[in-house]
């Protein structure tokens, strides 16, 4: 989403000599420059037996393999809804969930930006898991 503003309405103008005209523009910008190690926060979009896709930020998709989610957990299955539960500590993920993570690996490719993420340090998790449990 862009957001700016014109100064002036008046854009100089050179009919009949140039194809080009001018126009001063501001505009705000985010920018996003995720590192390795960092926590970032994620609504889940996507739940698999081998792993879990999350939206950071409503635009960018990050993946947590099979591989990066801590021992505890499983994969469970209902009705075609997949979570991944821990029964021990009463932790769920499924669909919709707003998770922490920590960024694994973060590279890009053509452009486009391959988050690699984990939950294996015990910061991550289900934000309401975690904001019901205190961390030692």
């Amino acid at each position: 989403m862009y957001l700016g503003e014109f100064k002036s309405r008046l854009i100089p103008f050179c009919f009949g000599l140039s194809p080009y005209f001018k126009v001063n523009l501001t505009a705000n910008l985010l920018t996003f420059s995720p590192k390795m190690g960092m926590f970032l926060e994620g609504k889940v979009n996507k739940i698999e037996e081998d792993y879990i896709g999350v939206l950071v930020l409503g635009l960018f998709n990050a993946a947590i393999g099979v591989t990066d989610i801590r021992n505890g957990f499983h994969f469970f299955k209902k009705d075609l809804q997949g979570s991944w539960v821990n029964e021990m500590e009463r932790h769920i993920i499924k669909l919709g969930s707003v998770i922490r993570f920590s960024v694994k690996s973060v590279e890009e490719k053509d452009e486009f930006l391959d988050l690699s993420g984990s939950l294996m340090p015990k910061e991550t998790g289900s934000l309401e898991w975690l904001s019901q449990v205190k961390l030692v």
